[in-house]
């Protein structure tokens, strides 16, 4: 007696296999696509900064100084000129009294993402900082979002 293998008709096969791909592509897809943005996130982010701070630039004179130590807190005031391409924004103070810098502090008037120093612009920066002791021999302000700073001997 002679026995006959029967398989799967190709009907059957044929509507196993869409169903089996299009079940994959459901859940292979929407992870892909994460993937993909995640990546591209990563990667613009760091190096879109680093393109537009090429262009960052940020003076003053000693003439733009202002410094009250005989407040308490004492008092200070930079008024600073974006002389760069780009706008600059978290800005921080450090001085520097006999031969060290202070800490960095941070001042009244905060530039933030929403409201940037522009390119050309000039303002004026306030602190109110701890009563200082000594002379105050230089001032340095800095730019934390191209890593850009100005400093000037009084």
């Amino acid at each position: 007696m002679k026995t006959t293998l029967k398989g799967v008709s190709p009907l059957i096969a044929t509507v196993l296999l869409v169903a089996i791909t299009i079940t994959l592509a459901t859940v292979i897809v929407p992870w892909a696509i994460n993937f993909a943005q995640t990546s591209m996130d990563a990667v613009t982010g760091p190096g879109e900064e680093k393109v537009n701070c090429i262009e960052a630039g940020l003076n003053f004179q000693s003439s733009d100084v202002g410094y009250n130590s005989l407040a308490n807190p004492s008092a200070i005031n930079v008024t600073i000129s974006n002389t760069g391409l780009v706008g600059l924004y978290d800005f921080r103070f450090q001085f520097k009294l006999g031969d060290t810098y202070s800490g960095l502090y941070s001042p009244t008037t905060q530039y933030n993402v929403s409201s940037k120093v522009l390119p050309q612009q000039k303002v004026t920066l306030n602190a109110s900082i701890p009563q200082l002791t000594g002379t105050l021999k230089s001032v340095r302000v800095i730019s934390n979002y191209c890593k850009v700073a100005a400093e000037v001997t009084l």
